[in-house]
């Protein structure tokens, strides 16, 4: 190949334990996979290293409630809270691991809602067209005549995370959709926003366009204060 007749290489010899770990390890720390693929890889890694079946149902339930109740007690001992020891297993096992990934229990806590979202929109995240956050955003809605439509808008739209969430609760509250005080909210809330990309925006802004930024500020000032 290109020439080449000799190649410098390295050969390791593994056990099909240590083999299988290596390849469980290496597949969570992949770049190409969505969230959701990136916890099934954890919670099969897991699995191996408490010596659980690894496509076993019931050991990987018990491994979800691991990482919910030790996970917790691990949070609360963090935050300096009393009558939160976590178990050996915890310490010894899945804490290194988590650490070893570079995740955290709070990541891995928010990751965990995927499994409980409807397929149509787990499998817009798989797809990559949603990622994490949107996904479980639209998923808090638990009505499909209400949460599939807006799937559908926020993937044909390219909605944000704040548009979607906005979006859910005028579904969850419709008879605050239209009150003044809403409206209110959504014009402040917009002007962070706006706020915001202007900052980002800062190295690129020429005379021109600092200008009419303000004459915008003038206005908004004068109608502020009318």
């Amino acid at each position: 190949i290109a020439g080449i007749q000799k190649v410098a290489c390295k050969v390791d010899h593994y056990s099909d334990e240590e083999a299988l770990e290596f390849g469980l390890f290496e597949n969570v720390l992949r770049e190409d996979l969505s969230t959701l693929e990136t916890l099934e890889g954890l919670l099969k890694l897991l699995q191996f290293r408490h010596n659980l079946e690894l496509n076993d149902t019931e050991s990987r339930k018990w491994i979800i409630n691991h990482l919910y109740s030790d996970g917790r007690k691990a949070q609360r001992s963090e935050s300096g809270r009393t009558g939160s020891t976590t178990s050996d297993l915890w310490k010894n096992i899945t804490e290194p691991t988590l650490q070893q990934m570079g995740f955290t229990i709070d990541a891995v806590h928010t990751w965990l809602r995927l499994l409980n979202i409807p397929d149509e929109i787990r499998q817009a995240h798989l797809s990559g067209k949603l990622d994490q956050t949107k996904a479980v955003a639209i998923a808090k809605l638990k009505d499909k005549r209400q949460w599939q439509p807006l799937l559908q808008e926020a993937l044909g739209n390219g909605f944000s995370k704040r548009q979607i969430n906005e979006r859910v609760k005028e579904l969850k509250n419709p008879d605050c959709k239209n009150t003044p005080q809403s409206k209110t909210d959504k014009v402040i809330t917009h002007f962070g926003t706006t706020w915001k990309t202007a900052k980002k925006a800062k190295a690129t802004l020429d005379s021109h366009k600092t200008e009419k930024l303000e004459t915008l500020l003038k206005e908004i000032d004068k109608l502020l204060q009318s």
